[in-house]
């Protein structure tokens, strides 16, 4: 993007500046909102409004708009919701949005899987496999490839299966991995860390909840089961999981059969070592399958729920202090609010 480029060698505030004028600020307060509006879809621009007023201005104090004003009242709710969210946590938070969040040329296409054989490593089947329908499974890029990790088929299979989609050759191919492979499931969470894979917890094939954390080497394809000292979470899935600083694995949220969490768990990966840290800031509700991405030292969460209703936020939690904001919030039918609720009793 050309914001990426013009903005990612300068210092804070300036380089906030460089990207707001990008969306269509002047830099000012009471700066017009049309060309934003034009330039990105209507979620995006209240996101991206409510972080500039939050930089600019800081917290919300000004008087709700007119029921007649509905757009009004959208911007202002956007912003009200941001709180006491520092001016320099809404500037970060406004150049990594806009780095990623360009969504008006996005357009899908259909991968062409081809048939011929693949040239692969030791390692790797040396032909191409075909895809059984999959759910629950995670999805991992991985140098010139993306790894199908896990996840529930038709036809189960006694342990976790690993995939990989070459995307130079457009082929799949299995894994051979070595060591005690972990039981099939879904719902678990993948992470890498490095040139590994950390999987923890999930459900498997007979609806049992797991809460064992197992480690792939992909280097040597190698599977450890890791015993880790502390308190670990409770047995969950569909959770979410992140790493920061390639040391320490953060699992947010997740469901049992019975109830929905909303609970935070760090494991020390160097130390192998479970800790329950204290939550700061505005704490997210109880969810399940949410969406989550990493953004330097800021973790998105988007959507989720339990069997009640969907989490229509967007929540992020700065990794560093373990400190909550909500970006944004959304009510009805609209493309944030998530619309499946939790298949398991919350």
């Amino acid at each position: 993007m050309a914001m990426a480029r013009a903005s990612s060698g300068l210092a804070y505030p300036q380089r906030f500046f460089a990207a707001a004028s990008y969306a269509g600020f002047d830099g000012s307060p009471h700066s017009s909102t049309k060309d934003i509006e034009a330039k990105f879809k209507p979620d995006v621009a209240l996101i991206l409004y409510a972080l500039y007023k939050q930089a600019i201005v800081g917290p919300c104090n000004a008087p709700k708009p007119s029921s007649w004003s509905r757009v009004e009242q959208s911007k202002w709710q956007s912003w009200k919701e941001l709180a006491n969210m520092a001016s320099t946590e809404a500037m970060r938070l406004f150049v990594k949005l806009l780095e990623i969040l360009d969504l008006k040329g996005w357009t899908w296409s259909k991968v062409d899987v081809k048939a011929e054989p693949v040239s692969s490593e030791s390692s790797e089947s040396s032909s191409p496999v075909a895809v059984a329908p999959c759910a629950g499974h995670s999805l991992i890029p991985w140098e010139n490839k993306l790894l199908s990790v896990a996840g529930h088929t038709k036809v189960a299979s006694e342990t976790i299966r690993v995939k990989a989609f070459d995307l130079q050759t457009g082929t799949w191919s299995n894994f051979k991995t070595y060591g005690q492979s972990p039981v099939s499931r879904g719902g678990q969470s993948v992470t890498l860390v490095g040139t590994s894979l950390v999987i923890f917890g999930g459900q498997d094939a007979k609806r049992t909840l797991l809460s064992d954390l197992h480690i792939l080497d992909l280097e040597t394809m190698t599977w450890d089961e890791v015993d880790a000292v502390g308190v670990p979470p409770s047995a969950r899935s569909d959770h979410a999981a992140a790493v920061h600083v390639d040391r320490y694995l953060v699992i947010f949220g997740g469901g049992s059969h019975a109830t929905c969490f909303n609970d935070l768990h760090v494991l020390d990966l160097q130390a192998m070592e479970w800790s329950r840290p204290t939550q700061q800031g505005e704490i997210p509700t109880p969810r399940a399958g949410h969406a989550s991405v990493t953004i330097g030292e800021n973790w998105f969460i988007v959507g989720g729920g339990d069997n009640k209703s969907g989490a229509s936020e967007t929540v992020v939690l700065n990794m560093s202090t373990l400190t909550w904001s909500v970006v944004t919030s959304v009510q009805g039918r609209v493309p944030l609010a998530s619309e499946v609720l939790y298949r398991d009793a919350c």
